[in-house]
């Protein structure tokens, strides 16, 4: 008896979280215009090769990374759209980055007793998003962007001490 594959036949990965977190983050959609997208040579944009190879061949510690960075990207062009006075795109972007952290949430893997703190701190900053959104708030954006830095950084300097260890 056939079990149904909840994944595609081509792109059945070895671990599924994976597979869900870029099928939801999407980076082939237009979310990511600026890096992901390119002009063919029939004027369609198309998925930038070099990041699909990148997301593909990523481990799961680096795609953390991608989706941190990824985070501050869209809350500084949320920034960005409030200075311009653009605030359906403001509420875009910011709807981008408070999706990262949701994504980041549900990601953790509970049997470790460090991932409570980390649900702490993505919990922290998806509600901080969520009032910088509604005050449309420069300055909550900003700390947010700040903090997601900082937990980046530790996070690179946890996977180097890994590596050397």
């Amino acid at each position: 008896m056939a079990m149904n594959n909840p994944y595609p036949e081509n792109k059945q990965m070895q671990n599924p979280k994976i597979y869900k977190m870029q099928k939801q983050v999407n980076l082939n959609q237009e979310s990511y215009q600026e890096k992901t997208k390119s002009t063919g040579q029939n004027g369609q944009k198309q998925a930038n090769p070099y990041l699909q190879s990148q997301v593909m061949t990523a481990s799961p510690q680096e795609l953390v990374v991608m989706l941190y960075d990824g985070a501050i990207r869209f809350i500084n062009q949320a920034v960005t759209a409030i200075e311009k006075k653009d605030m359906e795109n403001a509420h875009h972007f910011n709807m981008r980055a408070q999706n990262i952290f949701l994504e980041l949430m549900s990601g953790l893997n509970q049997e470790y007793e460090i991932s409570e703190d980390f649900f702490k701190m993505y919990e922290f900053i998806h509600y901080h998003l969520i009032a910088a959104n509604s005050e449309k708030s420069i300055e909550k954006l900003k700390e947010a962007a700040a903090l997601t830095r900082e937990i980046k950084e530790a996070w690179k300097q946890a996977m180097e001490s890994v590596k050397s260890s």
